[in-house]
């Protein structure tokens, strides 16, 4: 049931353009979901990832991981817990999706990229299509732009297995103050020719 309301709203973002970059998915696919939630306490806030290790290779790894086997391509649907999929900082919203960035380079053991505002290697626009490789953006707006979800086309046009690190910043609606999140994502690769 949750793909089928996944794949239906992936549909209406086309239709309603919201989406930044292609979602035409062929071959083998498969698509995940991660939700977050911001954490506020006294002079601490920070974003927990609240999915468990998906797909490919997932054994072993940490929440918020998505893994595509080699071969396959799909959607990631990053959604706010507890905030309607159509909320905005103009309408119902208390925390929003602003900025996505990818990073190719990081400690596997650690799940954290290391590299993230800095140049990125052209393979990852095979996997990306859209990236920023000057510093790695896939998506990047103000808070009144935000959204409560962010689908994200993943190609894995790339040759070979490559790790591919994400960070998620979640902007306030009621004061603009951002966090970040930075786990790892898995990114299965092809073998081309």
């Amino acid at each position: 049931m949750k793909s089928r309301i996944a794949i239906a709203l992936i549909v209406v973002i086309m239709v309603a353009g919201c989406v930044h970059q292609p979602i035409l998915v062929t071959g083998k696919s498969k698509n995940f979901g991660v939700s977050l939630e911001a954490k506020v306490q006294p002079n601490k806030e920070w974003v927990k990832v609240l999915s468990k290790a998906q797909g490919f290779r997932k054994s072993g790894k940490k929440d918020g991981y998505v893994g595509y086997a080699p071969g396959e391509s799909g959607v990631t649907l990053f959604s706010v817990k507890k905030e309607d999929l159509n909320a905005n900082c103009a309408g119902t919203a208390e925390w929003v999706i602003t900025k996505l960035e990818l990073a190719s380079e990081g400690d596997p053991a650690d799940e954290k990229g290391s590299n993230f505002g800095s140049a990125q290697p052209a393979w990852l626009a095979e996997a990306f299509p859209g990236v920023n490789l000057a510093n790695g953006e896939l998506f990047a707006v103000g808070k009144n732009d935000g959204q409560t979800f962010l689908p994200v086309y993943n190609a894995n046009g790339q040759e070979g297995f490559q790790l591919v690190y994400y960070r998620v910043t979640l902007t306030r609606c009621s004061d603009g103050k951002s966090v970040p999140t930075d786990p790892v994502w898995g990114n299965g690769g092809r073998t081309k020719g």
